[in-house]
């Protein structure tokens, strides 16, 4: 998988997790150094995130199954 997927789903999965903006995770401590296209990806994703959960509902799909994290999925 490209870094920039998996780079951009640690984002996302850090700001779901935390319940912080992500502009406060990306200029934060912790993060690395999160690249322009990261961000906008990252962005995209948490911005339509309700919809991802309800086709993932809706699909019936079994994400413990998976071998891939709920943020990847979605991103």
């Amino acid at each position: 998988m490209s870094r920039l997927y998996i780079n951009s789903a640690l984002i996302v999965q850090a700001v779901e997790e935390k319940k912080q903006s992500l502009k406060k995770y990306c200029h934060g401590k912790d993060s690395a150094k999160i690249g322009k296209t990261e961000y906008l990806l990252a962005c995209e994703t948490l911005k339509y995130s309700e919809v991802l959960d309800s086709l993932f509902e809706e699909s019936k799909i079994d994400i413990n199954e998976l071998d891939v994290s709920v943020s990847m999925l979605k991103v």
